[in-house]
């Protein structure tokens, strides 16, 4: 469905100083949309697009913004909130305590469950994921597979000569 470009209230000139003034990169693409479509460059939402590198798309839905909300509501730039953090410090020690355990965990899906059922805390992967390995800097306690076929007198056979080669230097 092709919908009409909105009228642009601004002047080419406005526009240009527009551009100059705002220091945000993110801003200062929208502002460039508007320069675009007014001065002629740019005839289509896909042009713009390709001249900005964003998807056509995104070029709709600054145009919408900028209909309903005019040039103050387009160059608002939307941030979530920074969150509260999903463990307090004494569940993150527990949590910590519970890592350095040598049996340890073998997924973050296990450690998942752990923190459910243990603190009461249910959390999603990728933020297990980040508290574990970003935040405190641990590893999951995965024992390597073994091979089918090995002998373990073997294995300890060679433990016994390599040691002995180390004593003797």
């Amino acid at each position: 469905m092709k919908k009409k470009i909105p009228e642009i209230k601004e002047s080419v000139e406005e526009l240009k100083e527009k551009l100059k003034i705002e220091k945000s990169p993110r801003s200062q693409q929208r502002v460039h949309m508007l320069y675009l479509l007014k001065s002629g460059e740019a005839k289509s939402r896909q042009e713009v697009a390709d001249l900005l590198a964003v998807h056509r798309h995104t070029v709709g839905q600054w145009l919408s913004r900028y209909e309903q909300e005019g040039m103050e509501g387009m160059l608002e730039l939307k941030t979530k909130p920074n969150r509260a953090y999903s463990l307090s410090a004494e569940e993150k020690e527990k949590l910590e305590e519970q890592l350095k355990n040598p049996v340890g965990f073998g997924s973050y899906k296990e450690i998942g469950r752990w923190l459910k059922e243990q603190l009461g805390v249910e959390l999603k992967y990728p933020t297990v994921y980040k508290i574990v390995r970003k935040d405190l800097g641990a590893k999951l306690k995965v024992p390597r597979k073994s091979h089918i076929y090995k002998d373990e007198g073997e294995v300890e056979a060679f433990k016994e000569s390599f040691g002995e080669r180390l004593k003797k230097k």
